[in-house]
C-alpha cells in the first residue's frame, strides 16, 4: 500500500473512532484532523505522532493565520544554537517569514521600536547581548488561540471527553531568557516526561532532534536549562495532563 493510501486509511479510521469536533464544544461533527501544536512549529516532514485531534473544517481552517504566526515565533524564540543552525530549521523559518510578509505583515516585529539589551542577570555587558522588540497584537492573538486549542486537544486526548462552554481554564506564557524565571523553568523541566521516539513511517529519523523537540531536556535539565518557548508548550502539556488525569478519576 502506498504511503498516501495508508495515510488516508489511517485518517478515516481515526475520524470513525472520533466523530465529534473537540474544539467547538461537541457541536459539530469532525471531518478533518487538526495537528496541535500546529505543523508550522516543526521543519518540513517532521510531524510528531499522537498529536492529532478530530476537528470540524471551520475549527481547523479558521486558525491557519495563527498557526503560521505561532510557528514562526516558536522557532525564532528557540535560542539553542545547536538546533537552530540546522538547514531544515532555517528553511522552515524563511518559508514562514515570507508567507507572513505576504499575508500578515502586521504580525512581524516593528524594527523601529527595537532597543538593545545590555544586561544579563547582574552583569552589564558593554555590547548588546540581545535586541528587544514589543510583541505585536497578531502574535499575542496567535498565542492565545494556540493555548486554547492546545488545552482542548489535551483535555480530549487525556480524558476522552470534550470541553464545553461550561469549562474554564487559564493559560499563560513567559520567555525563559528573562531574569527571575529560572525557578519556573526548572519546575517546567521537572514536569517533562522522558524522551519518546515515534514509530510512524512518515517521521524522518533525526539524531537528537525529534526527541529534543518533542520531549526536550529531561536528562539535561540539571546541567543546562532549556532556552526555548517550546519548553512552555510541552511543559504545559505535561502539567495539564496530570491535572486532567486527576479530574477524570
Amino acid at each position: 500500500m502506498s504511503e498516501s493510501r495508508h495515510r488516508k486509511k489511517r485518517q478515516q479510521k481515526f475520524l470513525e473512532m472520533n466523530p465529534i469536533c473537540c474544539f467547538c464544544g461537541g457541536i459539530n461533527s469532525a471531518n478533518t484532523i487538526d495537528h496541535v501544536p500546529p505543523q508550522a512549529c516543526f521543519p518540513e516532514g517532521y510531524v510528531p505522532e499522537n498529536f492529532e485531534s478530530p476537528a470540524c473544517k471551520a475549527c481547523n481552517e479558521e486558525t491557519t493565520k495563527e498557526d503560521q504566526i505561532f510557528g514562526l515565533y516558536s522557532l525564532l524564540l528557540n535560542f539553542d544554537e545547536s538546533q537552530m543552525g540546522r538547514q531544515e530549521d532555517i528553511e522552515k523559518i524563511l518559508k514562514l517569514k515570507q508567507g507572513i510578509i505576504n499575508n500578515y505583515p502586521d504580525a512581524l516585529p516593528d524594527d523601529t521600536k527595537a532597543h538593545p539589551i545590555h544586561r544579563v542577570g547582574s552583569i552589564i555587558a558593554p555590547a548588546p547581548v540581545a535586541i528587544s522588540v514589543p510583541t505585536t497584537q497578531s502574535a499575542k492573538k496567535a498565542l492565545r488561540v494556540t493555548c486554547r486549542k492546545l488545552t482542548h486537544a489535551l483535555y480530549f486526548r487525556e480524558t476522552g471527553k470534550i470541553m464545553t462552554s461550561t469549562h474554564q481554564f487559564l493559560s499563560s506564557s513567559y520567555q525563559p531568557q528573562l531574569d527571575g524565571t529560572q525557578n519556573l523553568t526548572s519546575l517546567f523541566a521537572s514536569l517533562l516526561p522522558n524522551q519518546i521516539v515515534g514509530k510512524r513511517s512518515n517521521i524522518r529519523p533525526r539524531h537528537n532532534t525529534m526527541g529534543s523537540r518533542l520531549w526536550p531536556w529531561r536528562r539535561e535539565a540539571k546541567q543546562r536549562p532549556p532556552q526555548s518557548c517550546t519548553l512552555v508548550k510541552w511543559s504545559m502539556w505535561s502539567w495539564c495532563k496530570r491535572k486532567f488525569n486527576r479530574l477524570a478519576q
